[in-house]
């Protein structure tokens, strides 16, 4: 496979055992200059009411699929302990491990309108309480 021009990424790193090793690969098969963006989201959430919020949604049986198995544990903890970016709070760790991996120009943006649009999916007060922070990181192999 490859070269390639470009490569994105979305919901996927927070699976990887070495995601510095992952984004290094990458970076390897993208010829000069490339981009690569990845859409992110804290999925373990961010702010005081976040356990007071996962009740809520998880007492529902809506909502996201990857935000749910988490938070009801669908997921095994031993499993996921093993993965350094599963229970994120912030976009940080992401942004860490592409710069980590020799990315440059890390650039990175709240995506307010996925937000939204993923809130206004679920009936309410639902969608409000299952709202994550979500982000594009775009950078430059």
């Amino acid at each position: 496979m490859g070269p390639f021009d470009a490569a994105i990424e979305r919901h996927v790193a927070w699976t990887l055992p070495d995601p510095v090793a992952a984004f290094s690969a990458l970076a390897s098969r993208l010829p000069l200059p490339a981009a690569s963006s990845c859409s992110k989201g804290s999925w373990g959430g961010e702010g005081p009411l976040v356990e007071v919020k996962d009740g809520i949604v998880g007492a529902s049986s809506t909502g996201s699929g990857v935000t749910r198995a988490i938070t009801t544990g669908r997921i095994r903890e031993a499993s996921v302990r093993r993965l350094p970016l599963a229970a994120t709070t912030t976009p940080a760790p992401f942004v860490d491990a592409v710069l980590a991996a020799g990315w440059r120009a890390v650039q990175l943006e709240r995506l307010l309108d996925v937000e939204w649009a993923a809130e206004q999916r679920e009936p309410w007060p639902l969608g409000r309480a299952d709202r994550r922070p979500r982000y594009a990181i775009v950078a430059e192999a």
